[in-house]
């Protein structure tokens, strides 16, 4: 879906990190300018009807380069994406992560990466495989 640089990730290559149990499949995304959506229901379901959205935003296209939604981990539950980190309610690494801090882990992982809290989805960090996990979780939901 578009001309892009080495190293940088594409939609279609994110999908290979999804489990199979995941909810959603690759034939169910489509792209509407620099957002990538899984439809909700068929376009010829939806003739006739106003929508303001047909589905879930799974990610954009920022800059040339492909990033995940804070609402598609929203959906999505822990299962569903292999490279993950759980953290603990207690743990004050959830409470940096909500304050938009970068969090250290034992996760060694590249790329992107589900952050959980007692198992439930909260957001995305992206990992450097040294254990440093830049904190993606949307700016307008952050702790003060």
């Amino acid at each position: 879906m578009g001309d892009r640089r080495k190293g940088q990730e594409e939609p279609e290559s994110f999908f290979k990190s999804l489990s199979s149990s995941a909810p959603f499949t690759e034939k169910d995304l489509s792209r509407k300018k620099d957002t990538y959506l899984i439809e909700a229901l068929h376009q010829n379901e939806m003739k006739g009807l106003r929508m303001v959205s047909g589905g879930l935003i799974f990610g954009t296209d920022k800059n040339g380069r492909f990033e995940p939604s804070a609402q598609l981990a929203l959906a999505m539950r822990q299962e569903d994406y292999v490279q993950r980190i759980n953290l603990t309610a207690s743990d004050e690494r959830a409470v940096r992560y909500l304050k938009g801090e970068t969090i250290l882990s034992d996760c060694m992982d590249k790329g992107y990466v589900l952050v959980c809290v007692d198992g439930y989805p909260l957001g995305w960090c992206k990992g450097n495989g040294s254990g440093t996990l830049k904190n993606k979780y949307y700016p307008g939901w952050r702790m003060q």
